[in-house]
């Protein structure tokens, strides 16, 4: 046992938290990713180094997501995204998805969100959320923003590496 504190315990919560969130649901992410004509991840800048990461993952399963931050790319391609492409909404604590509604809501993509934000008006907004945390975390930046939104991408890309990566 390491002695490292508070934080150590809350690590350790967070992901066997993210464990739950299902193996079919992660298959399912996998899929509308591998089906979609174009993927596009819409994080803030604070979420956007673990978004950087699935990227570049992804660059070896032939499928390049684009990226949007708040200082990085055109909001524009946002309203060209058809039914057959999917947006992924990454905002730990919702504000950025909140404040992003008003662009998503002129494309016609499915949308999905990945949050610890429990507000059913923004849960009912998107076509599918995953949750990082067992309790709302509305505004607050927390060990499951910083290490959980890492986590989720990895299981995420191990998901799509075991389907679609070993043909």
């Amino acid at each position: 046992s390491y002695n490292i504190g508070k934080v150590h315990v809350v690590t350790l919560k967070n992901i066997n938290y993210v464990e739950q969130i299902s193996d079919e649901d992660l298959d399912s992410l996998a899929q509308l990713i591998h089906d979609a004509g174009k993927v596009i991840l819409l994080a803030s800048d604070f979420s956007s180094m673990a978004v950087r990461e699935f990227q570049q993952s992804m660059l070896f399963m032939h499928k390049i997501p684009q990226i949007l931050t708040d200082s990085f790319g055109s909001e524009k391609s946002l309203e060209s995204m058809g039914p057959s492409d999917l947006i992924i909404v990454i905002s730990a604590s919702g504000n950025y998805a909140r404040a992003a509604q008003n662009q998503l809501s002129r494309s016609a993509a499915c949308r999905v969100l990945i949050t610890t934000n429990r507000d059913h008006g923004l849960r009912d907004f998107f076509d599918a959320v995953l949750q990082l945390s067992p309790e709302n975390h509305y505004g607050e930046r927390t060990v499951y923003a910083k290490y959980g939104i890492t986590y989720v991408f990895d299981l995420v890309y191990n998901h799509y590496f075991e389907k679609f990566g070993k043909r």
